[in-house]
């Protein structure tokens, strides 16, 4: 999975309605279209979420408002990559995940919890 479609599960999850939304033609970018069929045009940015660590943040304050803690931890012994533990407050879910950056490895173990703890 690319990291723009890994971007766009995030803000789905996050509660952004992507339906009809598509990137275009040129290829993902800042922004998805939606060409409804009055031919009116719909843009819609998505943040760069597993690859900006700015937009990141926007994923780590959603996260704390859903009641989750998280560490991100580089881990220079392993591959220079890093890791990203996130539980819920109740320490029943937890989610651990590792890739060759901290947005991807935070994006990818939201990414891996059960959908319904996210709601």
């Amino acid at each position: 999975m690319s990291d723009r479609q890994i971007d766009r599960q995030i803000a789905e999850l996050m509660g952004e309605d992507l339906t009809g939304f598509e990137w275009p033609k040129s290829g993902p970018g800042k922004s998805m279209v939606n060409v409804k069929r009055s031919g009116f045009v719909e843009w819609k940015d998505i943040p760069y979420y597993s690859s900006d660590w700015n937009a990141m943040r926007l994923l780590v304050e959603w996260l704390q408002g859903k009641g989750f803690k998280l560490t991100l931890k580089f881990n220079e012994y392993n591959d220079n990559d890093w890791s990203a533990d996130l539980w819920n407050e109740n320490e029943d879910v937890e989610s651990y995940e590792q890739d060759r950056t901290a947005p991807l490895a935070l994006c990818n173990a939201v990414l891996s919890l059960p959908p319904e703890v996210l709601k």
